[in-house]
């Protein structure tokens, strides 16, 4: 994987996509996630959701979809996704497929919340 570096990023994010055969699960337990008390503060902020298990069996955690997004309030924006994904779920379950929503939530819907992580990348 080749990367371009910044100012701000995360040095475990960083250390964690830099690793020579870095697995999806390593960078999972390498980087600092999003939670409801982490990061303290609002500042300027890029994350990374990471979709796991997204197999016909939810099985395999090297079946996965990455997001990215930026935000000055990433615990709230955070949360604005775990909303919007169980909007998008009942939607879904309920016979509505609808397109008012991205591809980005339709794969965040088939994902169990357990297997759902957004990391911090880069903040100021």
């Amino acid at each position: 994987m080749q990367i371009c570096i910044f100012p701000g990023i995360d040095p475990k994010f960083k250390d964690g996509i830099e690793a020579p055969n870095i697995t999806i699960e390593s960078l999972l337990r390498l980087c600092q996630k999003v939670t409801d008390v982490y990061p303290p503060g609002v500042f300027e902020s890029i994350y990374i959701r990471v979709y796991t298990h997204l197999d016909v069996d939810n099985s395999d955690v090297n079946t996965f979809g990455i997001c990215a997004g930026q935000s000055i309030d990433v615990r709230t924006r955070n949360n604005e996704h775990g909303l919007a994904t169980k909007e998008r779920k009942t939607k879904v379950d309920n016979g509505d497929a609808g397109d008012t929503f991205s591809t980005h939530y339709d794969i965040a819907a088939r994902c169990h919340p357990s297997n759902t992580h957004t990391l911090l990348a880069v903040s100021d």
